[in-house]
């Protein structure tokens, strides 16, 4: 598990230099999740990474900026196309 030695290492930095310069990370906003199929869901779900001795939960999916992105690099885009047709339905309204 080099990678995930490598990722507590860098939470590890961080917490040295948040404590430092009086910067305090919330792990309740903080999540982890392992991209790709070389490691199973049950493994990767038994991993454990802290910042600030608070450990971060992982997860199987994320969204950011309205997007999901799943462990096995899934991109749902479904609430952009929603988004979309209900504004051109919207706008095709207005013009009739």
């Amino acid at each position: 598990m080099h990678c995930v030695d490598g990722l507590q290492n860098m939470l590890d930095v961080c917490t040295v230099y948040g404590n430092e310069f009086h910067i305090v990370f919330n792990a309740k906003k903080c999540m982890f999740m392992v991209i790709g199929k070389r490691l199973m869901r049950t493994q990767a779900s038994d991993i454990t990474v802290c910042i600030s001795d608070v450990a971060i939960p992982y997860v199987d999916k994320i969204k950011y900026l309205r997007v999901s992105l799943s462990a096995t690099l899934d991109v749902d885009v479904s609430f952009m196309q929603r988004r979309f047709y209900s504004s051109y339905n919207s706008i095709l309204c207005k013009y009739k």
